[in-house]
C-alpha cells in the first residue's frame, strides 16, 4: 500500500495514515508530522481532529482491536521483548509534552499521573489540570504516548515500556499548533517527579527560526528549563526534525542536556526525512514513507473522525517522522528508571549501548548509532 507523502511543517511526522511534529502557534507552523492516509493519493486537510460532540458520533464504547505485534518491526528492530523480559517501565513516569494523550484509550487505563493543559475550557484559568483537559484532540501526542508505554495485552499495539505511567502535558492545540509555554511545561514535569520527558517540538526551515542555526537565538528559557531537567536527574528525549538537514532541529544547545534523536526505517523504505550529522545523539524508529508496513503503528484518540486506512481499526493508526523514534528512547529510559538509572547517566547508557556507537559513519548517513533495548538494561 503506497503513501502519498506530505510534510508537514511543524509538529513533524509523516501520517503514512495521519500525524505531525509541533510548533510554536506564533510561528504559523504545523506538526513535524505528515498528515496523510498512506492510501490517500489526495490532500487531506485534515489533521484527524475528534467530531463535534454535537452532531457526530460519541467515542467507541468497545475495546476489540487486532492484534498488530506482527506489524511492530520497530519493537524487534530494537530488541523490545528481550528488554521487558529484565524491565516493563513499571514505577516510572513519563512526561509526554505534546497535544495531549486519549485519556479514555484502553491501552494507558489506570496509568495517567499528574496532567496539565494550556488548552482549557472558556473561563478556566490557564494552565489547568484534571485528565479531561488533558485530552488529544489532534493525534500526536496520543501517538507518541502509545510507543512509550501502550499495554502488552494482546491487543492493538504494545509500548517500549508497557508497564510505565504517563503524565499528560498538553501545549498543542487540535490543529497542532503549540499554544502552551514549553518552558513552564518542562519545569512542571520535573516538579511533580517525571522520570524521562520527550518531547517532539521544533522549528522548521521555511516556518520559524532553525534552533540550531546560531542567527537565530534559541528561547532561553526552554533551554533552562530541559537543563534543569537533566540537573535534577531527568532523561530528556527530543525529536531531530523531519527536514533532512544535518543538525539537530532542536538545536546543539541542547546536547549536554537532552538526547537529539533522528529516526531510520526498515531497509526497503528509509527516513530519508530524517534530520542527521553530528548533533544527532543517536537514531531509533521512525518508519519510513512508502508502505503502512514501514511506519509505525501506534495509538491515536478513539474517536477521531477518521479510521486510518492503514489499520482500519479506530484508534490506531501508522505515522512515521523523528516525532515516533524519540519516544521510543523515551520508553527505554522508563526502563532503566525502573532499575534505578536515570538522568544524564541513563543517557549515556543508551547511547553506549546503542549499535554502532564509537563507529564513523559516513556524514550523508550520520543519523548516530541505532537504539538497542535489550543492550541498554543489561
Amino acid at each position: 500500500m503506497h503513501i502519498s507523502r506530505v510534510l508537514a511543517t511543524g509538529l513533524g511526522v509523516f501520517a503514512l495514515a495521519a500525524a505531525p511534529l509541533l510548533a510554536p502557534s506564533a510561528l504559523a507552523a504545523d506538526p513535524w508530522l505528515v498528515t496523510e492516509s498512506s492510501s490517500s493519493s489526495e490532500k487531506s486537510e485534515k489533521k484527524g481532529k475528534k467530531p463535534d460532540r454535537n452532531g457526530k458520533a460519541p467515542r467507541p464504547q468497545s475495546y476489540d482491536a487486532p492484534d498488530f505485534s506482527d506489524k511492530m518491526w520497530n519493537l524487534e528492530d530494537i530488541g523490545s521483548q528481550l528488554a521487558n523480559e529484565t524491565a516493563t517501565g513499571k514505577g516510572a513516569v513519563v512526561a509526554v509534552i505534546d497535544t495531549g494523550v486519549d485519556v479514555h484509550h484502553p491501552e494507558f487505563e489506570g496509568r495517567f499521573v499528574s496532567p496539565l493543559s494550556w488548552v482549557c475550557p472558556k473561563g478556566v484559568p490557564v494552565p489547568c489540570g484534571g485528565l479531561e483537559n488533558a485530552d488529544d484532540g489532534h493525534g500526536h501526542g496520543t501517538h507518541v504516548a502509545g510507543t512509550v508505554a501502550a499495554a502488552d495485552d494482546g491487543k492493538g499495539v504494545t509500548g517500549v515500556a508497557p508497564d510505565a505511567t504517563i503524565m499528560p502535558i498538553r501545549v498543542g492545540d487540535d490543529d497542532g499548533a503549540i499554544v502552551g509555554d514549553l518552558a513552564a511545561a518542562t519545569r512542571y514535569a520535573t516538579e511533580q517527579g517525571a522520570d524521562v520527558i520527550t518531547i517532539s517540538i521544533g522549528f522548521i526551515l521555511g516556518t520559524g527560526p532553525v534552533i540550531s542555526n546560531p542567527v537565530f537565538p534559541l528561547d532561553d528559557e526552554w533551554a533552562q528549563s530541559v537543563q534543569e531537567a537533566a540537573d535534577a536527574g531527568v532523561l530528556v528525549t527530543l525529536a531531530a526534525g523531519n527536514d533532512g538537514v544535518p543538525y539537530c532541529g532542536q538545536g546543539e544547545f541542547w546536547q549536554d542536556a537532552a538526547l537529539c534523536v533522528g529516526a531510520y526505517g526498515p531497509d526497503s523504505d528509509p527516513a530519508v526525512y530524517s534530520g542527521w550529522g553530528y548533533e544527532i545523539d543517536l537514531s531509533a524508529p521512525g518508519g519510513g514513507l512508502l508502505t503502512c508496513e514501514g511506519g509505525i503503528w501506534s495509538t491515536v484518540p478513539m474517536d477521531l473522525d477518521e479510521v486510518d486506512p492503514c489499520t482500519n481499526t479506530p484508534g490506531y493508526a501508522v505515522y512515521a517522522g523523528t516525532s515516533m523514534a524519540a519516544p521510543h528512547v523515551a520508553g527505554v529510559g522508563a526502563l532503566l528508571a525502573e532499575l534505578g538509572v536515570g538522568g544524564l547517566e541513563a543517557g549515556q547508557r543508551i547511547t553506549d549501548t546503542a549499535r554502532g556507537a564509537g563507529i564513523p559513519t559516513a556524514p550523508g548517513a550520520l543519523t548516530g548509532p541505532r537504539l538497542d533495548a535489550a543492550a541498554a538494561v543489561q
